[in-house]
């Protein structure tokens, strides 16, 4: 859940970003029309991107507040508590001799972060 909280602000941060360039692009050719000065232009920009920084953080505060109630609301398993989870079921499959298809989110992870040996690097 939290990976789709941090989607969304990235994403807004895109959109932000994006605004920001258009709005420069945009005061630049009214700049090279002569639709309105450069210092004109430059204190728009300047407001604009501050009022559009405070609205930014605001949204990401009440983001965070709402996403957190929820959580209290809905208390959502974490993906370490899933892992310990996953490892206890597969270490009772294994005492029943059950088995099992499925490997460990966490022993797939380990086995990604793991690097491989360098030509440098003794292997035993």
């Amino acid at each position: 859940m939290f990976d789709t909280f941090k989607k969304t602000l990235y994403a807004g941060l895109g959109a932000a970003t994006l605004s920001k360039e258009a709005i420069e692009k945009v005061l630049g050719d009214w700049v090279a029309k002569g639709k309105i000065s450069a210092a004109d232009a430059k204190e728009f920009f300047e407001k604009a991107t501050k009022v559009g920084e405070e609205n930014w953080e605001k949204a990401r505060s009440d983001l965070s507040n709402k996403a957190e109630a929820l959580g209290k609301k809905w208390p959502f398993a974490t993906q370490e508590q899933l892992c310990a989870i996953g490892k206890r079921l597969k270490a009772i499959e294994e005492k029943l001799g059950i088995p099992t298809e499925c490997e460990c989110c966490c022993d797939a992870e380990k086995a990604e972060s793991a690097t491989p040996a360098t030509d440098t690097e003794v292997v035993e």
